[in-house]
């Protein structure tokens, strides 16, 4: 079996004025977002919405603005 190690780097993102970092890994051509669980939690007792409500719109933020050079949307 072989493992392949992809690279790891984190993009901060402002969901309604709260910080999620999102971690992004690449290997290639292939990229993953995953937003970080303890920084959904957080927003989401603060704002009062669903914390995979916050997880949702921060990976959509990660994605659509990774190669545009930034991810501080105010969605």
């Amino acid at each position: 079996m072989h493992r392949v190690v992809m690279d790891k780097s984190f993009i901060e993102t402002r969901i309604r004025g709260e910080k999620v970092a999102v971690k992004k890994l690449q290997y290639k051509d292939i990229v993953k977002y995953s937003p970080e669980w303890e920084d959904c939690a957080a927003a989401s007792k603060k704002l009062g919405i669903p914390a995979a409500e916050i997880y949702s719109e921060a990976q959509f933020l990660a994605r659509t603005t990774d190669s545009k050079g930034g991810a501080n949307g105010s969605r």
